[in-house]
């Protein structure tokens, strides 16, 4: 009964409506609201009542931690251990703060830690956040409390990237949505842990030998001058180390430009299937970020990932037709695609940031339809490109069908 949930309009004309939310959220309940990433499902990070309602509304798995958005830097940095914070986190907080930037952050000690258990399921490290959009931190300011949120969906589903997808999926299980238009980047934020660490560098001390009184030929003057260019000494340096748990729109190429070295997570790189090829039981998995399980972001039919040719993706639609099933694609409009339900998600394949934008509304719209199988082009993995391919895959189940290959996986799963 989707009659259940109130819509508070965030745009102006309703002085009142973030009033409202922020005062569901002071009394423990739980609201939608949006960022510039997608919309959270919040609800007060310091109250164990609220963080369970976060988790019942989602049908979320409970060893899946969740990410604090908060006002302001020192709001974030009350939570934790400032002292154990890495100078290298305050480096990443002065560049991309406001923004889709999730830094996993040292809780301070159990005495003292402020926040609900629920909120890190038992890891000794939380993700903070502040968002970009103007809503959500007013939101937050009114409310006076860190609000804890996922994305507001049922676990596993599309994530919402307008209040009525709020709306459809949660409608009779939260207080109420506050309706801030379509979000601007259409995927989660970047979630990364970060370290400091000293190296052993080489420094030139500019103590040279150049008291020589005495005239010298031009041998020994190249003598001196040469040595006195070797004279180094060794010193140890502060540098700084990023890890990416989830990439998004804060991208690798812009975190090096300002850490000195960028990693990604083993546990991107790799599939759901153990060393022997057996399923994980992501039940009793710890995983240090939200999205870093495997089932994500799925549509209601299985969707394949495409890797080849416009031609190629083409005939993979119509083996599948012949075997009698209603096909959709995911598309660009430079990859001219027949099938059932096409939905176009940017204008050409370059376009990146507008397939991004534009991926989960995509999806859930075939949801609305009666493929039975959905199929879309493996996109260029650089730039945002990496979180759009990060969420494609996991919504694919890591299935992808590749040109040339001759040991296909099946391509209309049943």
């Amino acid at each position: 009964d989707q009659s259940t949930c109130p819509v508070w309009k965030a745009d102006g004309k309703d002085p009142e409506a973030l009033g409202r939310a922020a005062e569901a959220l002071k009394a423990g309940e739980v609201v939608g609201f949006p960022t510039e990433t997608v919309y959270g499902l919040g609800g007060n990070a310091l109250s164990d009542s609220a963080i369970r309602k976060i988790f019942q509304a989602k049908g979320r798995p409970s060893n899946n931690p969740l990410i604090v958005h908060v006002a302001t830097q020192d709001q974030a940095l009350s939570l934790v251990d400032a002292a154990a914070v890495p100078k290298t986190a305050l480096r990443l907080m002065q560049a991309f703060w406001p923004g889709p930037l999730t830094i996993v952050l040292p809780l301070k000690s159990k005495g003292s830690n402020q926040l609900s258990k629920f909120v890190t399921c038992g890891l000794e490290t939380v993700g903070i956040r502040i968002p970009q959009h103007e809503v959500a931190r007013k939101l937050i300011s009114i409310a006076g409390v860190p609000i804890a949120a996922p994305s507001a969906n049922r676990s596993g589903k599309p994530s919402p990237t307008c209040a009525a997808h709020v709306v459809r999926d949660l409608g009779s299980r939260i207080a109420g949505v506050v309706d801030g238009g379509e979000t601007g980047i259409g995927l989660e934020s970047t979630v990364v842990e970060c370290c400091d660490a000293e190296v052993d560098v080489d420094v030139d001390d500019g103590k040279g030998s150049n008291d020589n009184n005495s005239s010298s030929s031009s041998s020994s003057s190249s003598s001196e001058k040469n040595n006195s260019k070797s004279k180094k000494r060794r010193c140890s340096k502060l540098t700084g180390k990023v890890v990416i748990l989830r990439p998004g729109g804060v991208t690798l190429e812009m975190l090096k430009e300002v850490v000195e070295t960028v990693e990604i997570d083993p546990g991107l790189l790799s599939s759901a299937k153990g060393t022997k090829g057996e399923v994980v039981n992501e039940a009793k998995l710890k995983p240090k970020s939200p999205g870093m399980l495997y089932a994500h972001y799925a549509p209601d039919a299985p969707f394949v990932l495409v890797d080849g040719s416009t031609e190629f993706l083409q005939k993979v639609v119509q083996k599948a037709q012949k075997e009698g099933k209603r096909v959709g694609v995911l598309a660009t409009g430079d990859r001219k695609v027949e099938a059932d339900c096409v939905e176009v998600c940017a204008a050409s394949a370059d376009d990146l940031a507008g397939f991004s934008r534009g991926l989960y509304a995509a999806l859930r719209a075939f949801d609305e339809t009666d493929v039975e199988v959905i199929y879309a082009p493996v996109m260029d993995g650089s730039g945002i490109g990496a979180a759009l391919m990060n969420r494609m895959l996991k919504a694919a189940g890591q299935r992808v069908v590749r040109e040339g290959d001759t040991q296909q996986p099946e391509t209309a799963p049943r």
